[in-house]
């Protein structure tokens, strides 16, 4: 029950804040956020400011150099954005390190059944990749030129991607033949 009411809770936050548009307001949702995380905030901190700043960071920097070019630069909204997915982020961090979803989606066969499919699929990827890091360091004698990185890293997306489209018409078969779809 614990876990429900935390869940109903964490979208009925998200709602919040994501309808928030004001800088004061959203920063104090930060701090408040980290306030109720006391113990975990440095660690979930961390996460977060490297996410947001590779995703939104990058998008960020593409918004300024597009409205430098057409001068059309509204720096008030790009704080917004970027608070908000900050606060949204920390939200989903702290909220899921704490919440344990099988118990949340226990109400529902299917869905606890879907979501049982994700997690595997995700264990196996997470598994995967930590295999091919090893895999580079102990096979790379000299470190890899920027260039060779990115080709590497490119090969890896594309494995990871053809991969995840093989994996996903097998789910899909093994859904079917469950009754999961009626067409």
């Amino acid at each position: 029950m614990y876990e429900k009411l935390l869940f109903l809770v964490y979208v009925a936050t998200l709602i919040f804040i994501s309808s928030i548009s004001n800088k004061v307001l959203l920063i104090s949702a930060i701090l408040f956020l980290i306030g109720i995380s006391l113990k975990d905030a440095l660690k979930i901190s961390k996460k977060v400011i490297i996410s947001v700043v590779f995703f939104t960071g990058t998008v960020s920097a593409f918004y300024l150099i597009v409205g430098i070019f057409e001068n059309n630069v509204n720096i008030d909204y790009l704080i917004v954005v970027n608070l908000r997915v900050f606060a949204l982020t920390y939200l989903t961090t702290f909220v899921f390190s704490k919440l344990n979803l099988f118990k949340v989606f226990s109400f529902s066969k299917d869905l606890y059944y879907v979501l049982i499919l994700t997690y595997s699929q995700i264990l196996s990827y997470k598994k995967l990749y930590e295999e091919v890091k090893m895999f580079m360091k102990s096979r790379v004698v000299k470190k890899l030129s920027f260039n060779d990185y990115l080709k590497f890293y490119g090969y890896l997306t594309m494995f990871f991607f053809d991969k995840s489209l093989r994996n996903s018409r097998e789910i899909s078969q093994a859904m079917k033949s469950r009754g999961f779809f009626n067409d």
